[in-house]
């Protein structure tokens, strides 16, 4: 979805584990490793928005983790799984996004992007010592390192 507001977009990250891995994926356009990602629709909240750029730039259907309790559904409301960061970073001279980070578990490996697009389609699962490794940004590996250690399994 391209910007849909002149200053500040809404957009969501997700931080994908699988068995001690995180995925990430490249993003040529910005040239550097990320995780899937995208603008919230202004039809779906940023859970739903999340659970959608997966599936579309992953092929994965994960389970988003929520880290609170949430309360049983009623007829006049439901509750939306919170992220567990939220940042603001510069995109141009005159647009930001402000960010919501969620973490989320698949129970495959078997990354089958559904988007057509002309972006990279390069993924990686990655260890916490290969993220020690890897050439990235900071928050990046911030994020991954609090994923990873965050739905460590039992």
């Amino acid at each position: 979805m391209p910007h849909i507001h002149d200053h500040i977009d809404f957009t969501v990250a997700t931080f994908v584990v699988f068995d001690s891995t995180v995925l990430l994926r490249y993003h040529d356009k910005y040239d550097f490793w990320g995780v899937p990602s995208g603008h919230i629709e202004l039809d779906e909240d940023p859970a739903q928005a999340a659970l959608r750029e997966c599936l579309e730039e992953s092929g994965l259907t994960v389970t988003l983790y929520n880290p609170r309790p949430s309360l049983l559904g009623s007829n006049q409301s439901s509750e939306v799984i919170p992220p567990l960061y939220v940042n603001r970073h510069r995109i141009s001279d005159t647009h930001e996004h402000v960010e919501f980070i969620y973490f989320a578990s698949s129970e495959t490996d078997a990354v089958d992007p559904r988007e057509e697009s002309d972006r990279s389609e390069q993924f990686v699962w990655v260890d916490a010592q290969a993220l020690k490794e890897m050439d990235l940004k900071d928050d990046i590996r911030f994020y991954a390192q609090q994923a990873l250690f965050t739905l460590k399994p039992l």
